[in-house]
């Protein structure tokens, strides 16, 4: 097998200097299959023994269980994303934008409410009512319940609405969601 990598100048030096103190006119080649070698056979990236293959029958076990668990998960990301509509119903603008911008750039959705809810302003009561059941009051503050599944959930209704407040307008009025395809409802009546 051949194949091309770019190596650091200072990183190459180094490491044809290590080897060429043992050997002379060390090739390229030489060089990245004894690193490559080195890092295989060293004993941290080497599983032990037992564990080089599964047991008998365990793939069609984790597949099964696999297969439970994403629709689980599906189903609290669901769960997530209606809260984060509903979530989204009585918030104003400012508050509302606070959240979406924190969470895009990077912060944790459950610790930005907290710092809007536990900074008791009144405009942002809308967001401690509508998640009074997924987060619990603690002495030393607030305690989120809800898997990871739930809040990416919440943070993608948020994104979405976010993302169709903000879409450019057409040449006929009407909103332009490129990234994020509003669908219309199934279980509405239209």
């Amino acid at each position: 097998m051949k194949v091309s990598v770019s190596v650091p100048d200072e990183l190459w030096d180094e490491a044809s200097a290590t080897v060429g103190l043992f050997e002379k006119d060390v090739s390229p080649s030489a060089l990245v299959q004894r690193a490559l070698q080195s890092y295989v056979s060293s004993s941290s990236i080497r599983a032990p023994r037992y564990r080089r293959e599964r047991p008998v029958g365990a793939a069609n076990q984790i597949s099964t269980i696999a297969k439970r668990l994403e629709a689980e998960a599906h189903r609290e990301f669901e769960a997530g994303y209606h809260r984060g509509i509903k979530l989204s119903e009585n918030v104003g603008w400012r508050d509302f934008e606070t959240v979406v911008r924190a969470v895009e750039r990077g912060s944790d959705l459950r610790k930005t409410l907290y710092q809007l809810v536990a900074g008791e302003r009144a405009a942002i009561a809308d967001f401690d009512k509508e998640l009074s059941d997924v987060w619990i009051e603690t002495g030393s503050g607030y305690s989120f319940t809800g898997s990871d599944v739930f809040w990416q959930g919440v943070s993608e209704a948020l994104r979405d609405i976010f993302l169709q407040v903000r879409a450019p307008i057409d040449d006929s009025g009407s909103t332009v969601v490129a990234d994020a395809p509003v669908q219309p409802d199934s279980d509405d009546g239209a």
